[in-house]
């Protein structure tokens, strides 16, 4: 199951902006402002289109934080969790990020006051979710994806899948083998509340915002807050260009 994360019980609105760029818009030489734990981790990617990515997201935290803070680039106090391959993090700053990347698309989403997960997922039209639902989807999620045309099911699968994922990155953890307990859906519907099966109270209140559609990808955002969660999206191409 889900740890258990502290919870103030504030009803504060999370009011979160996320900026998206394609790996077009990169310019050669975004990696210079990386520090050097993070060129660790950006030299032990094999794929040059997620190092690319790496680097964008670096990019994209490092000055949106800095025109926040008014720092420099370099000098925002970026931490791994965990080591080189770590969660991102800003302490001392008030701020919460999340990363996220699929395809061409990057994302970035910050906030102050809300842990929040952010994640982007492509949509392959043509792929039949239903073999691995029962990993993955709650009976009632399983109803939703049966009741569907079968060339609608890879998008609501999708859509499931963005939210489950934005939810763990929120709380602190990975993919894990208990998908199938959180209740995402329905996938109709935005913004929804993740809950949990068996009925678990212990776990956080997790608001979930669907984001825009991207072109053949999806993104959903999670909040751990009990108020409302703003989303403003935001064109993030000028944050991965040397300025």
């Amino acid at each position: 199951m889900i740890r258990q994360l502290p919870y103030s019980g504030d009803q504060r609105d999370a009011v979160v902006d996320v900026y998206w760029a394609q790996r077009k818009d990169a310019e050669a030489g975004i990696d210079r402002i990386l520090s050097d734990q993070e060129r660790v981790r950006l030299n032990s990617i094999k794929c040059l289109d997620t190092a690319l990515s790496f680097q964008m997201g670096r990019s994209m935290l490092r000055r949106t934080v800095a025109q926040r803070q008014g720092c420099h680039p370099e000098n925002v106090p970026v931490q791994l969790s965990g080591g080189a391959r770590g969660k991102p993090t800003l302490p001392g700053t008030g701020w919460e990020i999340s990363l996220s990347h699929s395809g061409h698309w990057v994302g970035l989403a910050i906030t102050k006051g809300a842990a929040i997960g952010m994640d982007i997922e492509g949509v392959d039209e043509g792929w039949d979710p239903l073999p691995i639902a029962p990993l993955v989807c709650t009976p009632h999620e399983r109803q939703e994806l049966w009741g569907v045309a079968a060339g609608s099911r890879a998008r609501m699968f999708t859509r499931l899948w963005t939210r489950k994922e934005a939810v763990l990155k929120a709380t602190g953890q990975g993919i894990r083998h208990d998908l199938n307990q959180l209740q995402v859906g329905p996938s109709c519907r935005t913004p929804v509340d993740a809950t949990w099966t068996p009925d678990d109270r212990s776990h956080p209140i997790v608001r979930l915002v669907d984001l825009q559609d991207r072109p053949e990808a999806l993104a959903s955002l999670a909040a751990l807050t009990a108020g409302a969660v703003k989303v403003t999206e935001h064109d993030g191409s000028a944050l991965v260009r040397i300025n």
